[in-house]
């Protein structure tokens, strides 16, 4: 009866261990966490660099933007769907009631951040629109006045900061035992957007702006890499 206990609990961790690597075997979810950053980061620079005052170019930085939101959902199942399973074959999911907790206090925090930010952010947002007023009407309304980041701003920063490299090892969990150089590239990634948030003169929103495209890059790279790999050392079943 023990020895029975034993190879069943056995066989769960061998599940759910495979479960885990399942999930980033072949980079998808880092792949579709750059693809968000690197999407945004055009909504950003586009709305300085073009100037948006035709409709046209409103509308390709918001589809920029909503490709952005939708990317770490959508992306990694399209890889899973025609690229993983012909080659590693489907892992199902457990979906006991740890994993809808888990989602339900997920969908809270992300619903009660979105709510918050835009509120504790306010002076920023206010000197951003300003910026964005002055670009379009340069005749009619003064330039503002460049405003350093408030307090509020320098948290929710350092708090993004912080979350980045812990979702980052959080994904990387078992994928990075296998490449080391994911910890280079890690210490790389914290140094930089380090640098660029306290090196960097700027408001919340011009911060965010190289901040998002240098680790977008980065996660992209880390991505990419673990991507060719998995395609170079996995065949597909055909092919095996």
């Amino acid at each position: 009866m023990d020895n029975q206990g034993f190879q069943t609990s056995l066989a769960i961790q061998k599940q759910s261990a495979r479960v885990a690597r399942y999930i980033n075997i072949e980079g998808s979810a880092e792949l579709g966490w750059a693809a968000a950053l690197l999407c945004w980061s055009v909504t950003a620079y586009g709305s300085i660099i073009l100037r948006p005052t035709s409709l046209w170019i409103h509308a390709i930085l918001w589809l920029f933007f909503l490709c952005g939101a939708f990317a770490p959902l959508l992306l990694p199942r399209a890889i899973k769907k025609f690229i993983t399973i012909p080659r590693t074959g489907y892992v199902a999911y457990l979906r006991d009631r740890k994993f809808w907790i888990t989602m339900t206090v997920s969908f809270v925090i992300a619903g009660s951040f979105g709510i918050l930010i835009p509120r504790l952010l306010k002076p920023e947002m206010h000197q951003f629109i300003s910026e964005q007023l002055q670009k379009t009407s340069p005749a009619v309304l003064p330039s503002p006045a460049p405003a350093p980041t408030t307090h509020w701003g320098k948290t929710i920063l350092i708090m993004f900061l912080v979350c980045n490299p812990l979702m980052y090892l959080m994904i990387n969990a078992l994928s990075i035992k296998q490449h080391s150089w994911k910890w280079l590239l890690l210490m790389v990634m914290t140094a930089g957007s380090v640098a660029i948030s306290f090196l960097t003169p700027g408001d919340f929103f011009e911060l965010m702006r190289p901040l998002m495209l240098f680790l977008g890059l980065a996660w992209f790279i880390s991505g990419g890499a673990t991507f060719y790999s998995y395609l170079r050392n996995t065949p597909t079943a055909s092919a095996s």
